[in-house]
């Protein structure tokens, strides 16, 4: 199964290029085309409804019938200095042929004397293929409705897949040579564009041998997105559901885990970064509670979880119980050190650099431990020199639980 997700392309609808007259300004009316490219079929006659239109006043929708009807279209043929040179209505859509042109509408009622125009194009093919839509796919993680469709190419070459946009319920795909595509894609290979979420407006192109038979699945994703698969021809019509089910599924439980993945780190869970060990906290930071045995250790200034820095606040209540770390290093933004953080280790040395801590942020912390000394590296000399007056009143062994000298 082939796997295509395929992009919605922002802003569809084309502003309205309308020409008032008298007092209908442009500013008050637009002239709405939801699919200003139209593929036809030879054979099949041109329709204004094709093209989705509407017309809107003040922001309010007009009625056709009421306040405006369509007059005909305009061919689109320029000058040298590219003005348009003909107004010629048609009216008779059997002789619109390939091209561009201008949908005309007419202001009737209170709206009497408006002219508006938009541009579109059209595209008369020669159906090349045949295209037999099978019944809606069924599958319940699907809110909108999913469509199988079932192509055989009648001649090697590159054959386009395109919805019609004015059909809101079914997508109900064109299938056609395109021969002018012939060297942009390689064997295999699809190309998107023309998407619109709102009604699974989309096109492709996709490489076909002679009497080469495919299904394509279609699917709506709740991100905004078309996704198709294609399916091998010699699959039953139960079977090709089966299989572009399963990998709609797959794609989705994908999806859904690396949105998952991506959600930053719950408050309380524990993270593992290298050999530590840190409790999320409130406020996206962190506590160090851990840390496997090594001979220095550095409680960082912060960590990254899931791409987003987390602030190293706190060093936990007995995170270096049992360990044969023999100096520890305690970063910028710790605040708080938990009662009997270092009972049971082996270090003899802690070197501070942080400013944060107070008398009761370290009461108990050196309990029970083997430090014997500890460093003050907070700043130059002189901002030291402050740090080790103001950590001696409280590194005590009546506040911290045991006495260690402070240089």
């Amino acid at each position: 199964i082939l796997l295509l997700t395929v992009m919605l392309m922002a802003n569809m609808s084309v502003t309205a290029n309308a020409q008032g007259i008298d007092d209908f300004d442009e500013d008050w009316f637009y002239l709405r085309i939801m699919n200003y490219s139209v593929n036809i079929p030879k054979g099949q006659t041109f329709n204004p409804k094709m093209l989705g239109y509407s017309m809107e006043y003040d922001g309010e929708a007009m009625t056709e019938g009421v306040d405006y009807q369509v007059s005909g279209v305009i061919r689109c043929i320029y000058d040298e200095d590219d003005q348009l040179i003909t107004d010629d209505l048609i009216t008779d859509y059997s002789k619109v042929e390939t091209g561009s042109y201008y949908l005309e509408v007419k202001g009737i009622g209170a709206y009497a004397g408006g002219v508006w125009r938009e541009e579109f194009f059209v595209n008369i093919y020669e159906n090349c293929g045949t295209i037999q839509p099978l019944v809606p796919v069924s599958l319940n993680m699907v809110i909108n409705k999913s469509y199988l469709y079932k192509f055989t190419a009648t001649s090697a070459g590159l054959y386009t897949f395109c919805s019609n946009s004015a059909v809101n319920v079914d997508p109900d795909p064109n299938f056609y040579n395109d021969a002018n595509l012939t060297d942009r894609l390689d064997e295999e290979s699809f190309v998107f564009y023309n998407i619109d979420e709102s009604n699974m407006d989309f096109r492709c192109v996709y490489n076909m041998k002679a009497n080469q038979t495919i299904y394509m699945g279609v699917y709506p994703c709740s991100d905004g997105n078309v996704t198709l698969y294609v399916a091998p021809g010699n699959l039953t019509k139960d079977q090709a559901i089966a299989a572009t089910n399963a990998a709609e599924a797959a794609r989705r439980a994908a999806a859904e885990a690396a949105r998952i993945a991506a959600l930053p780190p719950a408050v309380n869970s524990m993270q593992t970064v290298g050999n530590q060990v840190f409790q999320v906290l409130a406020g996206q930071t962190v506590s160090f509670v851990g840390s496997q045995n090594a001979k220095n250790v550095t409680v960082p200034d912060a960590v990254t979880l899931k791409g987003r820095s987390y602030p190293v606040v706190s060093v936990g209540p007995k995170a270096f119980k049992g360990s044969k770390i023999k100096a520890i290093t305690i970063g910028k933004n710790v605040k708080k050190i938990g009662a009997n953080a270092f009972k049971g280790s082996k270090a003899k040395t802690l070197i501070l650099k942080t400013k944060n801590l107070t008398k009761k942020s370290v009461k108990g912390s050196l309990k029970g431990s083997k430090i014997k000394t500890i460093k003050v590296k907070v700043g130059n000399k002189k901002v030291n020199k402050k740090f080790v007056g103001k950590y001696k009143k409280i590194f005590t062994k009546k506040n911290a639980g045991s006495a260690a000298a402070v240089k």
